[in-house]
């Protein structure tokens, strides 16, 4: 896990920071936000998606931890944050104008796409050991790509 370290410390402080400007940002745009409610659900699932980084993160810089400590941690952090992010895009897809379906589809598949991996580099850690953390980094990222693109969305097209 030591290998780790650097690449945890990074994603941690780089998941703080987004999810702070991301609150922010939602903060400035409320009123435009609050005409779309299907854009708060959104916005919510983007926060959770940045702040699930951050926390599992958090808990993998634990000294001293095991594989099967790393696994649950992965695997529990990960099928929550799966649920919840889940959950916000079906709000978000019933919230929202028939127009807004095909965007709301899209929002959930993305959401799939940043957490499976997470969920299946839980796991890989009890089942091949810590190289599955490469799955986990891959789910980070494509969940960074979708929290900017989420964010570009919540601070940019909404005030179109």
């Amino acid at each position: 896990m030591e290998s780790w370290h650097d690449f945890l410390i990074a994603l941690a402080g780089a998941s703080g920071v987004l999810v702070g400007l991301l609150f922010v940002a939602m903060s400035i745009s409320l009123d435009q936000l609050l005409k779309a409610p299907h854009l708060i659900s959104r916005g919510a699932g983007c926060l959770a998606l940045i702040a699930g980084i951050l926390m599992m993160c958090c808990a993998l810089l634990v000294p001293d931890l095991g594989q099967t400590a790393i696994a649950w941690i992965i695997l529990l952090g990960a099928i929550g944050l799966w649920g919840v992010v889940t959950a916000t895009g079906v709000r978000a897809f019933e919230e929202g104008k028939a127009t807004y379906r095909k965007q709301g589809i899209v929002a959930i598949l993305f959401f799939q796409l940043a957490t499976l991996p997470q969920v299946a580099a839980g796991i890989g850690v009890f089942l091949v050991g810590t190289d599955a953390l490469y799955l986990l980094a891959a789910g980070f990222m494509i969940a960074f790509i979708v929290a900017v693109l989420d964010s570009w969305v919540l601070m940019i097209e909404v005030r179109r």
